[in-house]
């Protein structure tokens, strides 16, 4: 793409979850170039103090937006958290670690835009 966008003012629907719940994530995208353009919004998770066998981050979410040169938009994106469900050993079924992690949304898993975090309890 020959747009440049920007990512602001992400914000989710609260600050801790379940893993039975869904994220719901709010951000504004702003085709910040003279072209119109599209942009794939790429959200991640990252959990904290991961295990060294965890991946680095999770992709657990894509929406894709078309914007005119200078206009901007408000994006809202639903993601439920079994998304970030790993394998379990132990149980032999995915499972959500509990703990903090990091929501991460860019363009790609190397252009990280913006990021938050969030916390999930056990039920």
């Amino acid at each position: 793409s020959y747009s440049e966008f920007e990512f602001n003012n992400l914000i989710f629907d609260k600050k801790e979850y379940f893993p039975s719940d869904s994220l719901n994530i709010t951000l504004e995208i702003v085709n910040v170039s003279n072209t119109d353009g599209e942009e794939v919004v790429q959200i991640y998770s990252r959990q904290k103090n991961n295990h060294a066998d965890s991946p680095n981050k999770i992709l657990i979410g894509i929406n894709r937006v078309d914007l005119n040169a200078n206009e901007r938009s408000e994006v809202e994106i639903s993601i439920p958290l079994n998304r970030i469900a790993g394998w379990n050993c132990e149980l032999d079924e995915y499972k959500v670690v509990p703990g903090e992690y990091l929501i991460q949304v860019g363009s790609s898993s190397a252009q990280i835009k913006i990021n938050k975090q969030i916390k999930i309890h056990t039920k």
